[in-house]
């Protein structure tokens, strides 16, 4: 019984510390995420049109490029 006990612990060891790894990548992303929200926050919405016409651009000057892959 002490040998079913040592090994369901070890199990539960490991799986805990697979979660607490798990636990500290969600929370790295969460402020990565939290920094990348408040920065667009503070976007005036003057800079966002400028880089919604330079993605435009890129995409149109893509496009061509693209078809002949496809």
């Amino acid at each position: 019984m002490d040998l079913v006990k040592s090994h369901l612990m070890m199990a539960v060891r490991e799986e805990v510390e697979l979660l607490r790894g798990y636990i500290r990548e969600l929370h790295e992303k969460n402020k990565e995420l939290e920094r990348e929200n408040q920065l667009l926050k503070n976007i005036s919405s003057k800079n966002l049109d400028a880089i919604d016409s330079k993605i435009e651009q890129a995409m149109v000057s893509l496009a061509p490029w693209i078809m002949l892959t496809a």
